[in-house]
């Protein structure tokens, strides 16, 4: 019984603070009040997508659309770690540091 109640848990909780993680700046506002509701945001996306599924003329389970979930949330979580991860004080990626650009 415990063990099923912590799979529900983190069922509800990763995916939406998966995606709260990926869509919002590091330390900003928004990211905490997105980790807090993430099993609201989780279960709204799946709600949402079952619904539309139906009106599409698809025939998915609730729980096939919460995989399909957490494959988004994994993939937008790589991307975001890819393009570093949006940190404060970096270069943004594109060619080295402004330090680096020297010309002589």
């Amino acid at each position: 019984m415990v063990l099923a109640s912590l799979a529900l848990l983190l069922l509800a909780y990763v995916p939406g603070a998966a995606l709260a993680w990926a869509a919002t700046a590091p330390g900003s506002r928004a990211r905490y009040a997105l980790l807090g509701v993430s099993p609201a945001l989780t279960l709204g996306v799946v709600g949402a997508a079952f619904g539309w599924s139906g009106a599409l003329g698809l025939d998915w389970s609730a729980l096939t659309i919460l995989l399909i979930e957490v494959v988004v949330a994994v993939a937008a979580m790589a991307a975001r770690a890819d393009r570093g991860g949006g940190r404060r004080g970096g270069h943004g990626g594109s060619g080295p540091p402004a330090a680096d650009r020297r010309t002589t």
